[in-house]
């Protein structure tokens, strides 16, 4: 099936098209069509665990997908996928940038539910944070902090932004930054910072 006949399908069909399509091997799933599937029937949770079944997907659409599946699923593409590879660091990299891209446009309450999934699957990294940070991905940074610390967005927002060193180093370390990335993560939050105020 050539990929822009997979696309309209996507793009124009019911739910019976959408569950076709997914299920038929000789359909395309690029991120193109994995996207338009996903956010047409976002509402639909066996959309995402269908995609997650099919054993052809793009990296970047696998790394999405941790975000929308269930627990089972997630496991089973984890496996399937040996997404446990992205501890070497070539790869990592590229899961973080997959992650960030995929949140860069949540809303506050996607972006929660997110870094809780994340969390969950063990892959709510200080290296993704600081990557978030660097990235200037602060709300992502504030949900994922929020998360770790069991603190409120709103009380990790405050210490960002102007509480002293001592305060910062604290809830970095609440959520298990480890003390040799510690530097790392002032000087970007300093660099932050004095961005705002130029």
């Amino acid at each position: 099936m050539p990929d822009s006949l997979a696309l309209s399908l996507a793009e124009i069909g019911d739910s019976v098209v959408a569950e076709t399509l997914v299920e038929n091997a000789s359909a395309p799933m690029n991120a193109a069509v994995c996207d338009t599937l996903l956010q047409r029937f976002e509402s639909e949770i066996w959309v995402p665990d269908r995609v997650a079944a099919r054993e052809d997907l793009l990296a970047d659409v696998v790394t999405r997908l941790i975000l929308k599946v269930s627990g089972a699923v997630c496991d089973k593409l984890a496996a399937a996928y040996q997404l446990d590879d992205f501890t070497a660091p070539v790869a990592a990299e590229a899961e973080s940038a997959a992650v960030l891209k995929t949140v860069a446009t949540m809303s506050r309450n996607e972006l929660v539910a997110a870094t809780e999934t994340l969390h969950a699957g063990w892959r709510l990294t200080p290296f993704l944070m600081l990557d978030a940070l660097r990235d200037g991905q602060l709300g992502f940074l504030e949900a994922a902090l929020s998360v770790i610390s069991s603190g409120s967005i709103e009380h990790v927002r405050i210490v960002l932004e102007r509480a002293d060193a001592a305060t910062v180093t604290g809830l970095l370390k609440k959520a298990a930054v480890p003390v040799t990335m510690l530097d790392d993560f002032r000087i970007e939050i300093e660099a932050v910072r004095a961005a705002k105020k130029a």
